[in-house]
């Protein structure tokens, strides 16, 4: 009598408990890694000193020089990158709430070409400073992607780096970090 003896298991049903509660235990731990991630963000925390840089601003023949002792975002994109698209609203939001609060922003593109450069900010609703580098800024600048985010100190050290697109939030919280 099977259906009526409250011990009884049909066979391979303890390892199909065991299974789910290891797979539920996988999911758990997959779950609490991505909300830290969406929490805190691929922020690398540096301390290095930023390189010199060869920019120019878009709008502008003289070349572009970051301004010491002011605190710097440094947003690395590339026209026609759908991710670098995706990010400019929130990067703007957040360079609206903090150019007045003495930050600088640059938007630096990684296309020479100032025209198309231009265009795609335009498109992507960037505004501000928007330039573009001849060379490898990218391995200058120690990142690996675009778009990439870099915080600079008013004091010209590199302090926190992000490869990939960034949530408002994120931004918001690294840029504020800069004012502290």
């Amino acid at each position: 009598m099977h259906d009526t003896d409250p011990e009884y298991r049909p066979p391979g049903a303890t390892a199909d408990r065991l299974v789910r509660a290891l797979l539920g235990l996988a999911l758990l731990i997959v779950a609490a890694l991505g909300v830290r991630q969406w929490v805190e963000g691929p922020v690398t925390r540096v301390d290095r000193e930023l390189p010199t840089l060869s920019l120019s601003e878009v709008d502008s023949p003289t070349p572009l020089t970051l301004t010491e002792g002011r605190p710097t975002v440094l947003h690395v994109w590339l026209p026609g990158c759908g991710a670098c698209a995706a990010e400019a609203p929130a990067y703007e939001a957040v360079r609206r709430r903090y150019e007045a609060a003495g930050v600088d922003f640059v938007a630096l593109s990684v296309v020479p070409d100032a025209a198309s450069t231009r265009r795609a900010a335009d498109r992507y609703g960037l505004r501000g400073t928007v330039a573009t580098s001849a060379g490898s800024v990218l391995d200058r600048i120690q990142v690996g992607s675009v778009p990439s985010t870099v915080w600079i100190s008013g004091e010209g050290r590199v302090v926190a780096v992000a490869e990939g697109p960034q949530s408002e939030r994120i931004l918001d919280r690294e840029t504020a970090r800069l004012l502290q």
